[in-house]
């Protein structure tokens, strides 16, 4: 009997020891993120790279993220796992497998491609089976939005996408002080903040801090749906590494 047959929850393997466990011969798609074996079907989402997403505790995304060139655009169609599969976390490069259950594909929904901003993203949504616990689920979410410190939030298992960043941003519009702070897993934390007629946001990354000024309010509310989207920053803004100094 193989060690996955009957695997506790939340359990950690390492990437060589899943391998193992694992008959012969073994399909590995997804650039090794998907392997097939005997009808047995493993997924091994990497959370340090973008292009694994937890964006709610029973919701996964696989995403690609393509410049808006026309030469680098791939074809791209919804993502089809052949089975239920046993879903496997790595926080962080080099770390541990940890198991979360099954993931399997949504009967309907779920994919699609999207541009803006010099990109464009493709992106197919999987079910996690049992969702996640809570304070696993706060531990791997890809990004939160936070107005006035406080985090925007919605039902457990509903992901905030961007029809529901819109309605969130466009609810604080008229408002004269405010401060938004998007989290992103994977490119930092960007935080917009409005007194009056200053409206200045600060991208903050490992250590570094950019910094720009809006010239109205609609032109940071685009940065803040950019950031959300493709975890990119504004080119329609300059941006610098300190007061007085742009980088471009």
């Amino acid at each position: 009997m193989s060690v996955l047959d009957d695997l506790p929850l939340y359990s950690a393997l390492r990437r060589v020891r899943i391998i193992e466990e694992l008959s012969r011969p073994i399909q590995a798609l997804w650039q090794g993120d998907l392997l097939i074996a005997n009808g047995r079907a493993v997924v091994l989402a990497r959370l340090a790279s973008e292009t694994w997403q937890v964006l709610a505790p029973n919701t996964l995304r696989r995403e690609i993220r393509r410049s808006n060139d026309p030469a680098r655009r791939r074809p791209w169609s919804r993502l089809e796992m052949p089975a239920d599969a046993l879903l496997f976390f790595q926080r962080r490069p080099r770390s541990t497998y940890v198991y979360a259950g099954q993931v399997r594909n949504f009967p309907f929904g779920g994919h699609g491609v999207r541009g803006g901003d010099g990109y464009h993203r493709a992106w197919t949504d999987f079910e996690i089976h049992p969702a996640l616990a809570d304070d696993l689920w706060k531990e791997l979410q890809f990004h939160t939005l936070h107005v006035d410190d406080k985090l925007f939030a919605l039902d457990r298992d509903e992901v905030i996408g961007s029809p529901e960043l819109a309605d969130a941003l466009k609810a604080i519009r008229r408002r004269h002080r405010l401060s938004v702070r998007i989290y992103d897993r994977i490119g930092g934390t960007l935080t917009y903040s409005k007194r009056g007629a200053s409206r200045e946001l600060i991208h903050e990354y490992l250590g570094s801090t950019r910094h720009a000024t809006a010239s109205h309010e609609g032109e940071a509310l685009d940065a803040l749906e950019i950031y959300w989207s493709l975890g990119a920053l504004s080119r329609y803004l300059s941006w610098r590494s300190r007061a007085g100094a742009s980088d471009e």
